[in-house]
């Protein structure tokens, strides 16, 4: 994503931005999505490939599925995430990088530290990483700010 953006943008295409990063999704789920199906539909032969203790199995297949679905939110993050270095602000990625990273600490911290739920809770912190990143990146891009700038 970030080299397509990055293209893009030296050949004059901006407005082409949001479509590349959609088509890149496409095409990231494309592969994703079966084979989340897959792993959903049968978590137990693939987290066999990993342990054979059958209860350590039993207790980690609802982490399978909170980690599935993160799978999901992860991609697009990712794909606008690399679009906005793609653009060439790297300070602008930092900036998005330490923010989400701050939110994702602080909700480490207070959800599993302090509350200490099921593992499988614990995972939904990758959801909050993304869907702030998803933000951040969104918001940077579709305010133009990346336009004609000289970095």
């Amino acid at each position: 994503a970030g080299a397509l953006i990055s293209n893009q943008i030296g050949a004059g295409e901006q407005r082409c931005l949001f479509k590349t990063c959609g088509m890149t999704l496409k095409l990231t789920y494309a592969i994703l999505i079966p084979l989340l199906i897959i792993l959903c539909l049968f978590p137990e032969p693939v987290l066999r490939a990993f342990t054979d203790s059958p209860s350590l199995i039993a207790a980690s297949v609802n982490s399978v599925y909170v980690m599935a679905s993160s799978t999901l939110i992860m991609a697009p993050s990712f794909i606008l995430f690399n679009a906005v270095s793609g653009t060439g602000n790297t300070k602008a990625g930092f900036i998005m990088e330490m923010i989400s990273l701050a939110v994702y600490t602080a909700v480490i911290y207070y959800g599993i530290i302090r509350l200490k739920p099921d593992v499988a809770l614990c995972w939904f912190s990758e959801h909050v990483y993304g869907v702030t990143l998803i933000i951040l990146a969104w918001w940077y891009l579709k305010s133009g700010k990346w336009r004609g700038k000289k970095v």
